[in-house]
């Protein structure tokens, strides 16, 4: 896939649940979790028209995950404790790292290899910019993300990467690698964070001018869901509000 294909796309789905293929053909694109798909089902998708991306956790994994026991030595250790996100009792892995980042880059391969997927969806990136870690361990980081991205775009040069937040600084490093960029959840009712808010949407419709890249608007159970897509119409960003955890899909009337 590329840019030009890309500008196509009016709506997107995320969806972490298990089968709906034919739900699914009524999205431009969609984000899935390969766990829960068989092949034929993602090939009739992609027959279908539906552009298909491929979920992959790149910071956080999980204690019951298969592979956790290759990192439990590798993990990100800020001040003698491992950095986690509690709200889903994950811990975040040290991209510094080879060997994390060889494993991840062989699962994205998989994903990629006579085009299964058209793209990946780089999810838990915005946890490098976790205010919990020190600016230069940030920096290692982000480094060590930016080699992965390199890297996949070196070998499959018309995959469709899409990074999901880390707006602030990642996105610095990564713009010249992604064809879209996520903003999952932003807070638009809190007039604290309006400035911040502000900020963003210059930078991302910035970003959209500059280099073609795709911005995708993503909130979960948003009950200002209409708000949400004005601002999204108004400057030219895809929207979808999913249901909770991701694991149904929102029939949107197209």
């Amino acid at each position: 896939m590329n840019n030009q294909a890309c500008n196509d796309i009016d709506n997107f789905v995320v969806y972490y649940g298990m089968g709906n293929t034919d739900v699914l053909t009524s999205f431009d694109l969609a984000v899935v979790e390969p766990k829960g798909h068989k092949l034929e089902d993602i090939f009739k998708l992609k027959e279908s028209g539906t552009f298909v991306i491929a979920y992959i956790s790149i910071v956080e994994i999980h204690p019951n995950d298969f592979d956790y026991k290759l990192f439990e030595e590798h993990l990100l250790v800020i001040n003698g404790k491992t950095v986690t996100n509690p709200a889903f009792g994950t811990v975040y892995t040290d991209l510094t790292y080879n060997g994390r980042l060889d494993f991840l880059y062989q699962k994205a391969k998989e994903y990629l290899t006579e085009g299964i997927y058209d793209g990946l969806f780089l999810d838990t990136v915005g946890d490098l910019e976790n205010p919990k870690i020190p600016v230069n361990c940030m920096y290692k980081q982000i480094i060590g993300l930016t080699e992965f991205m390199k890297r996949i775009k070196d070998e499959f040069p018309d995959t469709f990467i899409i990074q999901n937040n880390g707006l602030e600084k990642l996105l610095t490093y990564t713009k010249e690698y992604i064809n879209g960029i996520c903003w999952e959840n932003p807070d638009f009712e809190n007039n604290k964070v309006k400035s911040f808010n502000k900020i963003i949407i210059n930078k991302l419709n910035n970003l959209k001018n500059q280099f073609g890249l795709q911005i995708f608007l993503l909130t979960e159970e948003c009950r200002t869901e209409k708000k949400v897509k004005k601002i999204a119409d108004k400057n030219g960003f895809t929207y979808y509000n999913a249901p909770k955890d991701y694991i149904e899909i929102n029939r949107i009337n197209f």
